[in-house]
């Protein structure tokens, strides 16, 4: 389901930036930061991943990697928004109160520089760009 009403919320908040992640995070946050040209840190341990997820990749020919959705995946009508790092827990909080079901997740920041993924051993990567393909 769409987030109409949250986005609505985070608007009322002073939130300036964001879009659905209808291709997926990686490429819409792609999309983003060129335009804007900024570069951006997501931090592996933030994204939120789905219990079901991660029992899903458990499976051995999954190879354990449920960040790899959390990704690539598409059609998550979820929001990705920008908020102001001196507001952001406040943001959070007041989300997360609102709306306890969705959670608002802070998963990384915008930089000046490449488009990275910081993983648990804290050795950033690229970002990678798995497009989400709508027929195939």
């Amino acid at each position: 389901t769409p987030r109409v009403e949250e986005a609505k919320f985070l608007a009322s908040l002073g939130v300036k930036a964001g879009m659905d992640l209808s291709d997926g995070l990686g490429s819409d946050l792609r999309r983003i930061a060129n335009v804007a040209h900024v570069g951006a840190i997501v931090r592996e341990l933030e994204l939120p991943i789905h219990d079901a997820l991660a029992q899903y990749c458990a499976y051995p020919q999954m190879q354990g990697r449920p960040v790899h959705f959390a990704i690539s995946g598409g059609e998550d009508y979820e929001l990705m928004v920008g908020l102001p790092v001196k507001q952001a827990a406040s943001i959070q909080e007041q989300f997360n109160a609102a709306f306890p079901d969705v959670g608002l997740s802070i998963i990384g920041e915008v930089y000046e520089g490449p488009l990275v993924l910081m993983p648990a051993n804290g050795i950033a990567v690229p970002l990678p760009n798995p497009r989400f393909a709508h027929f195939d």
